[in-house]
C-alpha cells in the first residue's frame, strides 16, 4: 500500500510518542497494535519489543522485565496486563 510520506511521519510520530495512561494497558496495547500495522512493523522483533516497552509506565515496565525476563511480545504484554491488575488490586486494598 503506497501512501504518502507526511502521514507515514505521522503515524510514526504517535508510535514514538505513545505512552500508557495507568491503567489502561487495553487501549496501549491496542493503540500499539495499530500503529504496528500502519506502519507494516514486525510485532514481536527487537525493535518493536522496544518500543513497546519505551511507552510503559515506570513500575509497569520494571515488572515486566524483571527475573524471569522474557523476550517475546505476547509475554511481555501478559506480564505488563498482570502488573496493573497486581497494582490496582494493592492499591484497593491499601
Amino acid at each position: 500500500m503506497l501512501w504518502d510520506t507526511q502521514a507515514y511521519q505521522r503515524v510514526h510520530v504517535d508510535l514514538e510518542n505513545l505512552n500508557m495512561k495507568f491503567p489502561y494497558i487495553d487501549e496501549y496495547v491496542a493503540d500499539f497494535e495499530k500503529f504496528i500495522r500502519k506502519l507494516q512493523y514486525m510485532l514481536g522483533n527487537e525493535a518493536t519489543n522496544q518500543l513497546f516497552l519505551k511507552g510503559l509506565t515506570r513500575p509497569v515496565l520494571i515488572d515486566v522485565i524483571r527475573y524471569p525476563t522474557t523476550n517475546t511480545y505476547e509475554n511481555m504484554v501478559q506480564k505488563a496486563v498482570e502488573s496493573v491488575w497486581s497494582q490496582l488490586t494493592i492499591s484497593n486494598i491499601l
